[in-house]
Parts: C-alpha cells; structure tokens; sequence
C-alpha cells in the first residue's frame, strides 16, 4: 500500500501544465467512491478526532490514488449518547472536502463517561439518511470508527438489521475499534461481519502520525499565493462560505495544506482551488459563467456595474498566475509523496501499520476491486 503513495510525476506536471477543464465530462465513465465515517465524538475519542482533523486530506489522498480519475464524495456522522449534548450531528455525502474538513473541526470530543453510546442509531443514519449514488459500480462504504459497544434502546433499529438494509443497498460496513475494549471488539466483528465487511483495530489515539518533509514550507508559500487568486462570488451567505473556507485552508499546519494541494493535483481539476464552488476564477476558466450576466447583488464584494471590466481583467491576470503556480505545486507534491513513501516505508519495519488513515486507505483500496476499480501500484 505505501508504494501506492507513489504517484506519476510526469502525468501529474503534464495535467499541471494543460491545466485542464472539465465541463461536460462523463462522470460516470469515472470510478465512484463515497464515504462516511461514523465517529464516537465522545470523550475517550479526543486524540483520534484530532488526528482524524490533520489525516482527512491525506485519506483523500490516498483515495484518489486510482488507475481512473475517481469522482469522491464523503459523509460524515458524530454520534453520542442520549443525555449528552446530541445523539447525533450529520453532514451528507459531498465531493466539498473543504466542507468535510471544516465541519471535522467543528467536532469536539467530550460527554460519554457511561461507555455505551447510540452507535445503532448513527449506524442506522449513516445507511438510510445519507445521498448514496445508486449506480451498480459505485463503491459505498461506511467506516463506524469508535470504542464503546451500542446502548440497547427498545426505538431503536438495531445494527443487523441496519446491516440487512445496507446489503439490499450494496453499502459495505466496516469497524474501527479504537482501542481494546473486549466488548466492543465483539460486537464490531459482527457488524462488519454481517455487512460484509472488515474489522479493524487501532490505538485509542489513532495511531497517526504525521510525516514532516523538506517540501512542506515551499508548498505552503504557493498555496498562499494560490489561494489569493480565489475570487468568491454569488449571494452574501455563499461568498462569505467561501471565504470561510479559505480562512480555514490558511489556518491549517504545513502538512495538512500539503495533503490538501495532493487532493487538486490529484483530482485532475487543477483550477480548483476551493471545493465549495462559487469561486469565479475558476468557474470563469471552465466558461461556466459569463462575467457579463452576473447580477450586480452577486458580483464580488467591492465591485459593481461599472467596475465589470476591471474585474475581467483581475479574474484573467487569477487564471494565468494559479496555473503558473500548480506546475510548480505539481513537482513539489510529487516530491514530497516520494520522500512520505520512503519515511512510512521504513517505519513500516520496525513497527505496525495499524494507524487509522493507513487503515482506512487500505480497506478501500481492497473494496474497490470487487467494483472494478484499480489503484495505481
């Protein structure tokens, strides 16, 4: 799996360099991924939710490591208990990760104390309430990551049959237990059991480790620059979503940010800067929008009517210098997944690989074969 990390360096500066658009693409010519991890946001949790906040890009990451461009799209469910702050908070399937990341930040662990948490009902959501795609090669998996057994309410739909309605649904389950909890381990072999499929076993902390590298400062000065040539647009809600986002891309540590640049080179939308949309450089470059027809009320902030061509002539100056800068993103991402494959390399020989994205990354690369999707070696 650690080979995996290896991408194509010529394939990505190649994409770098044409920096192509993709209106009109056939999405589902693509392998399709959707995933939702179901997370015990309790107390005990704290360290594997912090983890899981600097780990979420490299997790896309890894799942964009397809022979095929995958289209991704992950949900995200925090469970507790009844009595506890909530039982549970959901966010949909979406291909915005920036959305996925900044709600993963919202989550702090604390409440529990009584062990047993609502894990049937966010078992029970995380099948039934989320978008699933229904093509037939489209890969669904659930990962129910937490350390506490289920508390046995009499309203609730208990997890075989929730696993009875994710086989009729082809939704594959899958369990991490954080930590030893004999119990637990008990039951989470049986869901994984009766939704065909694996149980897995990590640290109560996770076990994640992040992976400095020489690469990461440079990195990080581009996706300044790269960042500033982000030019929101549309009503005040979505602009100000946006800008949001990019505030917390620009708060994130120099690891993370140079997991989120892997996720664009790897995505093949190189003029993506955000996931959330409504970003005009690059909705502009794609010739999905014409400057010209936008609503004064929507245009960016400090500009009007009669500021429209001074506008053109920013959003254009924004699409050549964000492509100058991915070719030199591309090289360096591609660097930095060399020298991140040969550190975990040599970690892997003195110690275990049971850290939850490693984990993670490698069930999906197991269950995506039975669809026919195949992962670069």
């Amino acid at each position: 799996m650690l080979k995996a990390r290896l991408a194509s360096a010529a394939a990505i500066v190649a994409l770098a360099a044409a920096a192509p658009a993709h209106a009109g693409a056939d999405r589902q010519s693509k392998p399709e991924i959707e995933v939702v991890f179901a997370l015990d946001t309790t107390g005990s949790m704290s360290n594997l939710i912090d983890g899981a906040k600097k780990k979420i890009w490299s997790i896309a990451s890894e799942v964009l490591e397809t022979e095929d461009q995958a289209e991704i799209r992950f949900g995200l469910i925090g469970y507790r208990d009844r009595g506890d702050q909530y039982v549970t908070i959901s966010y949909d399937l979406t291909d915005d990760i920036n959305g996925i990341y900044g709600h993963l930040l919202e989550f702090q662990a604390d409440g529990g104390g009584d062990r047993p948490e609502s894990v049937n009902q966010a078992l029970n959501e995380a099948v039934t309430q989320m978008s699933w795609s229904t093509g037939e090669n489209t890969l669904r998996l659930v990962f129910l990551v937490g350390d506490s057994p289920p508390n046995e309410y009499q309203d609730d739909v208990d997890y075989d049959r929730t696993a009875e309605l994710a086989r009729q649904r082809d939704i594959i389950l899958n369990t991490v237990l954080a930590g030893g909890a004999s119990d637990t381990r008990a039951i989470w072999k049986a869901i994984a059991q009766l939704g065909d499929g694996s149980f897995m076993e990590i640290p109560q902390d996770g076990g994640m480790q992040v992976v400095e590298t020489p690469y990461d400062q440079r990195i990080d000065d581009l996706q300044k620059k790269i960042n500033a040539t982000v030019v929101p647009y549309g009503d005040f809600e979505t602009q100000a979503y946006l800008t949001n986002q990019r505030d917390e891309a620009a708060g994130a540590s120099a690891s993370v940010k140079s997991d989120m640049a892997a996720v664009r080179m790897k995505a093949g939308k190189l003029n993506r800067v955000l996931t959330g949309g409504n970003d005009l450089v690059e909705d502009y470059e794609d010739g999905t929008v014409d400057l010209d027809a936008i609503d004064a009320s929507e245009l960016p902030e400090g500009y009007d009517d009669s500021r429209r061509g001074e506008l053109k002539a920013l959003i254009e100056t924004n699409v050549a210098s964000r492509a100058a800068l991915n070719v030199e993103m591309a090289e360096l991402v591609e660097q930095r997944d060399a020298f991140i494959g040969a550190e975990l390399e040599r970690l892997s020989e003195v110690e275990d690989e049971d850290a939850f994205d490693l984990k993670v990354a490698e069930t999906v690369r197991a269950q995506a074969a039975d669809k026919g999707i195949a992962y670069k070696d």
